[in-house]
């Protein structure tokens, strides 16, 4: 028993160190890069690096690892749509370790954290505004085909917001507007949710993220939904499991 406690004890210990070193990191990195955001590949480069440098503080105070599977199956020197899972903050960083063009969709209320928005725009990053109706979501459709035409990876979460593991939550059709489009898309899955929950303590333990098959083309709508989610939400249980 007193063990136990004492591994909890130091559990916590680790989270709160982890976090705390992480958002004085997040912040000083923010900071510091300032003068170089008017270069892409400046800035892309660090965040790169950045990115691994986070892994490694997971690694060292959390004891947390991370592997990659099915890199095999995009193709990385050309743009494509990732419809990933979202468990936590884990999987908006690793992208940038990953892919070499990395852009996602966000929504627009985030756009006015100071610093953190102007980010945003240095990473072509596409807002979207959830109360725009069809208008805005054309507007993203449109940059978001330009993006993948100038290569880049754009990632869109389906289900629009981070869910606790184990939770379900909608998946939207903008993906399938992409998919329409002709933009090829990747489902992803993760379980980034066991280590790094969206409310609780942070742990050790093993992410793993899957990039799974392209979805072939000529699927309609609910097709195309049904087997996304499907694919999506199985994965990600088989990589909790196992």
């Amino acid at each position: 028993m007193l063990r136990r406690r004492t591994t909890k004890f130091h559990s916590k210990i680790r989270a709160f160190l982890f976090s705390a070193t992480f958002y004085l990191w997040i912040t000083f990195s923010m900071i510091a890069a300032l003068p170089l955001v008017f270069s892409y590949r400046t800035i892309y480069f660090l965040a790169h690096y950045w990115s691994l440098s986070v892994a490694w503080l997971m690694k060292v105070i959390l004891g947390a690892n991370y592997k990659i599977e099915g890199l095999e199956n995009l193709p990385l020197n050309s743009g494509f749509v990732v419809a990933s899972k979202h468990q936590s903050a884990w999987e908006t960083i690793i992208m940038f370790a990953l892919l070499p063009k990395a852009c996602f969709i966000y929504k627009k209320e985030l756009s006015y954290i100071p610093i953190y928005g102007w980010y945003n725009i240095v990473f072509k990053n596409i807002k979207v505004d959830r109360k725009g109706g069809m208008g805005a979501l054309k507007k993203v459709i449109s940059q978001a085909k330009q993006r993948v035409e100038q290569g880049h990876q754009v990632i869109i979460f389906p289900q629009g917001t981070r869910t606790q593991f184990g939770q379900t939550a909608e998946y939207k059709p903008a993906v399938y507007a992409m998919y329409r489009e002709g933009l090829p898309v990747y489902p992803a899955a993760l379980n980034s949710g066991l280590v790094w929950p969206k409310r609780g303590m942070k742990r050790a333990g093993t992410i793993t993220l899957k990039f799974l098959p392209r979805i072939g083309p000529g699927l309609g709508k609910d097709e195309f939904m049904s087997k996304l989610e499907s694919v999506i939400e199985a994965e990600s249980m088989m990589l909790a499991s196992g």
